[in-house]
């Protein structure tokens, strides 16, 4: 489980998760933005196409974005594993704040050295 605390300004890009669902319960909202933007079941069609990921990422593909407000209480099942998605960035004095809990059934699974470094500053 890990706390999220999106700042203003502060956003998550276009990705997907390593673990095989994610729930994610909301906890505070911010004054804008924060919004999660997903494309369902996108992750073979974007493997195949690199095109399609760079329309995406460019929002050119927004008939197929759905979106999810931050909206405290909401407790969400993502498969971030298979669906392309992101946190919008975050604006005003009030942050973004959600607790995630990922599962993933390999035994000893983790998350990859990049993500380990970008969340918590390291690697081991």
């Amino acid at each position: 489980m890990t706390i999220h605390v999106h700042r203003d300004r502060d956003e998550q890009d276009w990705h997907f998760d390593v673990s095989e669902y994610t729930i994610v319960l909301h906890i505070l909202a911010p004054e804008k933005g924060g919004v999660l933007e997903y494309v369902p079941r996108s992750r073979t069609e974007v493997e195949q196409d690199h095109d399609v990921l760079r329309a995406t990422v460019a929002g050119e593909r927004q008939a197929l974005t759905r979106e999810l407000a931050t909206t405290p209480g909401t407790l969400v099942l993502h498969f971030g594993r298979v669906s392309l998605h992101r946190v919008t960035p975050v604006y005003g004095a009030t942050p973004r704040i959600s607790a995630t809990l990922s599962y993933i059934s390999t035994p000893d699974g983790q998350l990859n050295a990049y993500t380990r470094s970008r969340y918590f500053g390291r690697t081991e």
